[in-house]
C-alpha cells in the first residue's frame, strides 16, 4: 500500500505540471490572434464609417420602419430618422461589443508578457477566443439590431422557399455583408487553431500523467524487489539461525553424550584400577597363603619320618 507522503508527492508533481512556452507560441500562434484581433478591429472601424457615409440613412429609412421592433423607434418622426436611429445602433454596437473589448484585451495583454508567462498565455488565449467565438456565432445576425425576426420556410416536397426575410433587409445588410463574412472566416480559422492549440496542450498533460504514473509503478517495482530481497535475506538468516541452532544443538548433545562417555569411562577406569588393586591385594593374600601352606606342608613331611624312627 502506498504511504500517504508518497500520494501527496503525486498529486504535487501533477498540480506543479506548467507546458513550456515554445517557439510555436512565440512566433506563430501569439502574432496570429494578435493580428486577427487586429483585424477585426480595422474591420469593425471600416464598419463604423460606412454607418457614417451621408445619405445611407435617408436610402434605408423607408425600408427599415417597416422591418425595425416598433417600441424601440419612433416610426412618426420624419425621414431618415429611423434609417438614422438604425445606423447609430450597429455603429455603438460595432464600438462596443469589438473595438472596446479588442482594445482593452491588447492593452491588458502586451505581447512581452503573453509570451514569458503560460498562465498568462492561456488566459489571454481563452479571453480571445471568447471574442472570435462570439463573432461566429452572431454572424447572420450581427447587424440585425432592433430588427424583428422572419422566418424561412422551405417546402421539404420541393425544396422551394415558400417564405424568406424581406429583400428589404438584404438590400439594406449589403454594404456591410461582405466585411461580416470576411470576418467569420478569419474568426473561424483562429479558433480552429486555438483549439488544436488546446488539444496539443491537453495531450502534452496526459503524456505527462502517464510518465508520471509509469515512474510511480517503476518506484513501486523497485521498492517491491527490494521488499521481496529484504524478505529473502531475512528467510536466508532464519534458516541459517535455525541450522545453527540445530548444529548447536548436536554439538552441545554431542558433547554432553561425549563428557558422559569420558565419565563413565573415567568410572570404568577407577572401577579397573580398584579392582586391579584388589586383585593385586587378593594375589598377594593368596601368595602368602600359599607360603604357609607350603611352610607347614614342609613341616607335615618330617613329623611322619620322625614317627617310624621312633619305632
Amino acid at each position: 500500500m502506498a504511504k500517504q507522503s508518497d500520494l501527496d508527492a503525486f498529486k504535487k508533481l501533477l498540480s506543479d505540471f506548467t507546458p513550456a512556452i515554445t517557439t510555436f507560441e512565440r512566433s506563430l500562434l501569439i502574432p496570429e490572434i494578435v493580428g486577427r484581433l487586429s483585424y477585426i478591429r480595422s474591420t469593425s472601424v471600416e464598419l463604423r464609417a460606412i454607418c457614417a457615409e451621408p445619405n445611407l440613412a435617408q436610402r434605408i429609412d423607408a425600408d427599415i420602419r417597416s422591418l425595425v421592433i416598433p417600441e424601440r423607434f419612433n416610426l412618426t418622426a420624419p425621414p431618415p430618422e429611423v434609417g438614422q436611429a438604425y445606423l447609430n445602433g450597429l455603429s455603438s454596437q460595432l464600438q462596443e461589443q469589438y473595438i472596446d473589448h479588442i482594445d482593452k484585451l491588447l492593452a491588458a495583454y502586451p505581447v512581452a508578457q503573453i509570451t514569458t508567462d503560460f498562465d498568462t498565455l492561456t488566459d489571454f488565449i481563452n479571453r480571445s477566443r471568447g471574442i472570435f467565438e462570439a463573432f461566429v456565432s452572431l454572424e447572420k445576425v450581427l447587424f440585425q439590431y432592433s430588427v424583428r425576426r422572419f422566418l424561412s420556410v422551405v417546402d421539404t416536397a420541393t425544396g422551394q422557399a415558400i417564405s424568406t426575410e424581406p429583400q428589404s433587409l438584404s438590400f439594406i445588410l449589403s454594404p456591410f455583408q461582405n466585411h461580416v463574412q470576411e470576418i467569420a472566416r478569419v474568426c473561424e480559422a483562429t479558433r480552429a487553431s486555438i483549439d488544436e492549440w488546446a488539444t496539443q496542450i491537453r495531450n502534452q498533460k496526459e503524456r505527462h500523467v502517464d510518465l508520471l504514473v509509469s515512474v510511480s509503478e517503476v518506484a513501486a517495482a523497485k521498492a517491491q524487489a527490494s521488499a521481496a530481497r529484504y524478505s529473502l535475506v531475512f528467510q536466508i538468516a532464519v534458516i541459517v539461525f535455525a541450522v545453527a541452532l540445530l548444529f548447536v544443538g548436536n554439538w552441545t548433545a554431542l558433547l554432553a553424550e561425549k563428557s558422559a562417555l569420558e565419565t563413565e569411562l573415567q568410572s570404568a577406569k577407577s572401577a579397573e584400577n580398584i579392582a586391579r588393586l584388589e586383585l593385586e591385594r587378593t594375589r598377594g593374600e593368596l601368595i602368602k597363603s600359599h607360603a604357609e601352606i607350603k611352610m607347614l606342608h614342609d613341616k607335615l613331611p618330617k613329623s611322619r619320618e620322625a614317627k617310624p624312627g621312633s619305632q
